[in-house]
């Protein structure tokens, strides 16, 4: 399945946690700084909670494709997860 592509504001459900990078803060720090304070450093967002989209780069490993930070709508916490973990509202 092709996956559609995915943009700041989208909002996103996280399907496999065992795309989340639970201790990566140097790309935070990096690309989102301002939201390295909700950054949930080794922790992993529960299966399919819905978040908002807030910053995407890419990964400092090519390979590795593009990292997108999510928010939870809930409580506010960020992760990074990379784009097979999660699925879109038209994925749904």
């Amino acid at each position: 399945m092709k996956h559609s592509e995915i943009n700041v504001g989208d909002t996103v459900w996280v399907v496999d946690t065992d795309f989340v990078y639970p201790m990566y803060s140097t790309w935070i720090y990096k690309h989102a700084p301002i939201y390295a304070i909700y950054y949930a450093f080794g922790h992993k967002p529960s299966k399919d909670d819905c978040f908002t989209v807030i910053a995407k780069a890419p990964h400092e490993h090519a390979s590795e494709g593009m990292l997108y930070l999510v928010k939870d709508k809930g409580i506010g916490s960020c992760y990074i997860i990379s784009r097979q973990g999660l699925k879109t509202e038209s994925e749904v």
